[in-house]
């Protein structure tokens, strides 16, 4: 949450308790992405989806995904790519392998309403 929200440990750690739902001390991806794109606000979902998209190149790929999962301590470590891509396919609407911006809306859509 550091890195991600450049912020002090102690925002962190507040930001933490907010996003740990079921209270384990862990944040899930889908708590993490709940409290990434958890408003309505178009501009935290395009900063969060920056995040994601490492090389800038307007789409988030597996490999993009699994590193940002490792980078957060999110279990990217363990996730092979094919687990990402099972991920991704989901929300990946034209079937191209990759999230665009629309098709990461969505995922952060039905996360926030699960």
């Amino acid at each position: 949450m550091r890195k991600v929200n450049r912020c002090t440990d102690e925002m962190a750690e507040e930001m933490v308790a907010v996003a740990d739902q079921d209270r384990d001390w862990f944040i899930s991806l889908d708590e993490f992405l709940a409290v990434m794109g958890g408003g309505d606000d178009e501009s935290d979902t395009r900063a969060t989806f920056d995040e994601f998209n490492a090389n800038k190149d307007g789409v988030i790929t597996a490999e993009e995904l699994r590193l940002m999962l490792q980078r957060l301590g999110l279990g990217g470590d363990e996730l092979t790519i094919q687990q990402c891509e099972e991920m991704m396919a989901a929300y990946n609407g034209n079937g191209d392998g990759v999230l665009n911006f629309d098709e990461f809306k969505a995922m952060m859509a039905a996360d926030s309403a699960a």
